[in-house]
């Protein structure tokens, strides 16, 4: 970014506002593009690197979510990254192998409220706020398992890749109870949530396919708009 007629201390400030629009800009394609779940993510990997009088670098942080996003992915066996130490986050589940020596590892998926009630039988939502609460121990942070749903509860669903799933959409939920406290009222209460866990492993070729996804090339449009985007911000 070549600037003249301006002071170093002046074409630095110009580059700080331009960094900010075009990081704006760039949140601004983001919401256009349609994204759901991921679009918090996304949003948040949008950084300015760095800026000096001469550049400014708006990129993507390191994140999985937002860089299969922006360079597409797939297809791919998701078991490669569930089942690799390498690619295990801290602080997740544990890795564990059976007696042949397979890996194999549980991963934990949320199910909200409006799920459970569109996927669910009827009465469903009901008997998930019957179940008995998982809590953490305040000490160990380990879980202490509460009931859990019964299979049969709801449908089973058809992944990306077409393939049935194992488990019906509810089987093996768990209601998970936290505690918490409001300043402002100055009151406690406790709040659920809802989860199950299903088991990544080796047994099923056809299970857990991730088909491939399109890249968005958000950072592409951007880039063929700088001059319009500083333009349009009066910088």
């Amino acid at each position: 970014m070549i600037q003249t007629g301006l002071d170093p201390k002046s074409r630095e400030a110009r580059a700080h506002r331009i960094a900010r629009a075009l990081s704006a800009a760039w949140k601004a394609e983001a919401r256009e593009y349609g994204l759901q779940s991921t679009l918090p993510e996304y949003l948040s990997a949008i950084v300015i690197k760095s800026v000096s009088a001469d550049l400014v670098v708006v990129a993507l942080a390191p994140s999985t979510i937002a860089h299969i996003i922006e360079h597409g992915w797939g297809p791919v066996d998701l078991r490669h990254f569930l089942l690799s130490e390498a690619h295990r986050r801290p602080g997740s589940s544990r890795i564990r192998y059976d007696k042949q020596g397979r890996p194999y590892r549980s991963i934990m998926f949320r199910r909200k409220t409006a799920e459970i009630r569109r996927h669910g039988f009827k009465g469903a939502y009901s008997e998930a706020k019957q179940l008995s609460a998982t809590t953490s121990d305040q000490y160990s942070g380990r879980l202490i398992y509460g009931s859990s749903m019964p299979s049969g509860r709801a449908r089973h669903l058809v992944n990306q890749s077409g393939v049935v799933n194992v488990s019906d959409f509810l089987a093996g939920m768990r209601r998970l109870e936290g505690v918490y406290s409001s300043a402002a009222a100055g009151n406690q209460g406790t709040r659920s949530t809802y989860a199950v866990w299903r088991t990544a492993s080796w047994k099923r070729p056809e299970a857990w396919q991730y088909p491939r996804r399109e890249p968005a090339n958000l950072a592409h449009r951007v880039a063929a708009q700088v001059d319009q985007i500083i333009e349009g911000a009066g910088i």
